[in-house]
């Protein structure tokens, strides 16, 4: 089954205590789960949107044949994350996002599934899918958006795969698009590597981006990136898990003022590691224990406390859990 957990845990800049499980619903419904979040009915509280497939696998010889997909939004409350509204009026989706694309001050959803990218917005208690775009160029695999030139119209950057390159380590173009009447492609990065998963987080001074890169067996490569305009710029490259595996989940949240990154690899450990300018400095790790990590995200939690959302993934329907330290 996915499971999904909550680590409410305070820092204390070098330690933590240890966590505890507690199981908040067992029913979730989304079997390959991703995060995102931002505040979609401007209220002045955060969502959870988590996206993702219904059901088993599909081998992708067929990639939309017979597939569904859910994408919820949950309200964040004391040792909960409860369903406000959800939609399955979509066939794949690898990914999640929050930004204003369209510059109106309102946070719209971002939905990526093989060449198609949705746009939905949240109406009452109700998701509606405003506009389907189809790319015609490469697979779509990641998604994030933030306002990386600051002028209030959040950009979008997406994780392409590219076409006849579906083995593990294909390599990816990521590119920076900006939406006027259709998507415009501001600048782009390409990589002969498999990139496990991007995000983008605000610092002080701007906007980064953080990709992890590996191959088939070996991986966890973390590559720290500026933004000169709209063109990432490499800063550094860090080692993020131990002995060498793939990290396919990365999330960031400010907390006191400093980026914090959280790092999910597959064989079940999420690290959460201080986003510096010149390195990464690991504050913890917890030890998930239930398969391979798919999803985090990084929640405030109060004073100099964070919370982390895991989906780990296993076989059957999901389950949502929260952990809690003191």
């Amino acid at each position: 089954m996915d499971l999904l957990f909550f680590f409410c845990v305070a820092l204390c800049w070098g330690q933590a205590v240890a966590a505890t499980l507690e199981r908040v619903d067992d029913a979730a419904r989304i079997a390959a789960p991703r995060f995102a979040i931002g505040d979609l009915d401007g209220d002045g509280d955060s969502e959870v949107i988590v996206g993702g497939r219904v059901g088993a696998f599909v081998a992708e010889t067929e990639p939309l044949a017979g597939r569904t997909a859910r994408i919820e939004v949950r309200a964040q409350g004391p040792g909960t994350v409860g369903l406000r509204a959800w939609t399955e009026e979509v066939e794949l989706v690898e990914d999640v996002a929050v930004g204003d694309v369209d510059g109106d001050g309102k946070m719209e959803i971002l939905a990526v599934g093989w060449h198609r990218l949705w746009v939905l917005e949240m109406e009452r208690e109700a998701l509606k899918i405003e506009r389907v775009y189809s790319f015609d160029e490469g697979r779509l695999w990641r998604v994030d958006s933030a306002d990386i030139d600051g002028d209030g119209q959040w950009e979008v950057v997406l994780v392409e795969r590219r076409i006849g390159q579906e083995q593990e380590a294909s390599p990816a173009r990521i590119g920076v698009y900006r939406l006027a009447e259709t998507w415009q492609r501001l600048s782009e990065l390409r990589l002969d590597a498999h990139v496990g998963d991007m995000c983008l987080a605000a610092a002080k001074d701007g906007v980064q981006m953080v990709l992890e890169t590996g191959g088939e067996e070996v991986g966890g490569l973390l590559g720290v990136y500026d933004f000169s305009g709209w063109q990432p710029l490499l800063r550094y490259r860090q080692q993020g898990t131990s002995e060498y595996v793939r990290a396919l989940s990365l999330a960031a949240q400010p907390l006191a003022g400093e980026p914090l990154l959280a790092v999910g690899d597959v064989r079940g450990q999420v690290g959460l590691w201080q986003l510096g300018r010149s390195r990464l400095n690991q504050r913890l790790s917890v030890e998930v224990g239930r398969g391979a990590v798919r999803a985090v995200q990084l929640l405030a939690g109060g004073r100099d406390k964070v919370q982390i959302l895991v989906g780990a993934g296993m076989r059957s329907r999901g389950q949502l859990w929260i952990v809690e330290g003191f």
